[in-house]
């Protein structure tokens, strides 16, 4: 199994034709792999697999959670696992997130108005979070977008993971991003960074007068 996530499908198929015998099949790799999967739907909070990820290695309770965006090559494709048609860009959601329920189909008719209905996604907004040990972080939700969302949407998603990992009594010490100026407003905002707080500093000012 090692074999296979390290070196990937080509390389175990290559093993596997080579030293018969000693490596099971591809499909048999793949169906206990399944046994290991704790993925969720695109849009999703995988605070379950976070929750069992530090519990299982003995972590605190407490992680860092950043958010980025990559580009995307736009493609669209159907997924045989969930019946869904993948790549599309989804509305926004008021908890920041996408419904990617919107995606399934049962007919042709509902494939070509995904089409007809939804822009190509361009980018994977991809939000991790980093346990406070040197270990790997985990990624728990990602979801594609065309990009074009605000510092609102921003907000609320990163209200709605907090939400979501303390119902798992999960602690979100800490929130960041990239230089993406709608992330960096709401940094901004959380943070107070800019603001004047009147009443402390009119106090200040005021015992600097009278120290002179």
């Amino acid at each position: 199994m090692l074999e296979f996530l390290n070196g990937g499908r080509v390389n175990y198929e290559n093993q596997h034709a080579n030293k018969p015998g000693v490596y099971p099949s591809v499909r048999t790799i793949e169906s206990q792999l399944k046994d290991f999967d704790l993925s969720v739907p695109e849009g999703y909070i995988n605070v379950k697999a976070l929750k069992q990820y530090l519990v299982t290695n003995k972590l605190s309770m407490s992680v860092c959670v950043c958010e980025d965006a990559t580009a995307l090559v736009g493609r669209r494709e159907y997924n045989s696992a969930s019946n869904s048609v993948l790549g599309f860009s989804l509305p926004m959601e008021r908890n920041g997130l996408r419904n990617a329920e919107l995606l399934k189909v049962k007919s042709a008719a509902d494939i070509v108005n995904l089409f007809e209905t939804l822009p190509r996604a361009s980018v994977a907004v991809v939000v991790m979070a980093q346990p406070m040990a040197a270990v790997p972080a985990m990624r728990i939700c990602c979801f594609a977008s065309d990009n074009k969302f605000t510092a609102d949407d921003v907000k609320s998603r990163k209200d709605t993971i907090m939400a979501a990992l303390a119902d798992e009594g999960i602690k979100m010490l800490c929130w960041s991003a990239d230089g993406d100026s709608r992330e960096l407003k709401t940094m901004q905002k959380d943070l107070g960074l800019g603001s004047r707080v009147k009443g402390i500093y009119k106090r200040l000012l005021q015992l600097n007068q009278d120290s002179n």
